[in-house]
């Protein structure tokens, strides 16, 4: 849930007015979604998430399970072992799809 908080935020700052946000944690996707109650230990940080979406046109939250979404998994990998935020438009990083 912390990761999906900066990420709003990154996009927040990037000036995106549509995004969407997919997750491995299905139990975190339907408490954004307000589909299941909140645990206690992460209440602040959904009332984050709830307040950083009102600032967009749209945000869209899917769940896509780790077997089904390499990449997604593999740009995670990366992103924690080299810190920082990223995110591409229409050219994927080089080192994603190297032969």
């Amino acid at each position: 849930m912390d990761a999906i908080r900066a990420v709003l935020f990154a996009y927040q700052q990037g000036g995106f007015s549509r995004v969407v946000v997919e997750s491995d944690s299905q139990v975190t996707i339907k408490m954004v979604k307000r589909e299941r109650v909140v645990a206690v230990e992460v209440d602040i940080i959904l009332f984050n998430i709830q307040t950083a979406i009102r600032e967009f046109q749209e945000v869209i939250f899917i769940f896509a399970p780790r077997s089904f979404n390499k990449t997604t998994h593999e740009v995670a990998t990366f992103a924690c072992k080299v810190g920082g935020s990223y995110y591409w438009d229409f050219v994927h990083p080089y080192w994603l799809f190297k032969p």
